[in-house]
């Protein structure tokens, strides 16, 4: 997952991989496409029925994945997650995706997060 190799990823699940296994650090796959910009595994990850919600809950470090993807510029990734339920809610050790996304420098995800709030962006 990490190095986005999405057709080893196919291969894995296909095989019987645990979509929701997770490393000591708590990081599931869902986390480690988000963090590592693949937007190819994570699609794999989601249509295989990779929980965004159920990935709201943190890592051992307070981090969602919506909320990496905002902190990283990923504005694509983002997209991905909130389209497929992930909360606006969800926090990182109080800190919210638009905050992550403004604190970090990423003015087009902060704006693109304004538009998703405001419900004129799908």
């Amino acid at each position: 997952m990490q190095n986005g190799h999405e057709a080893v990823v196919v291969a894995l699940l296909e095989s019987g991989a645990d979509i929701i296994q997770a490393l000591v650090n708590g990081s599931m796959p869902l986390f480690m496409a988000v963090q590592n910009n693949h937007e190819a595994v994570l699609a794999t990850l989601l249509k295989a029925g990779a929980d965004v919600l159920m990935s709201n809950s943190r890592r051992k470090d307070g981090c969602t994945p919506l909320c990496i993807a905002a902190a990283q510029g990923h504005e694509a990734v983002l997209m991905m997650l909130l389209k497929a339920g992930a909360q606006m809610t969800a926090t990182d050790d109080g800190r919210t995706p638009l905050m992550a996304a403004m604190n970090e420098g990423h003015r087009s995800v902060g704006a693109a997060l304004r538009l998703w709030i405001a419900g004129t962006r799908t």
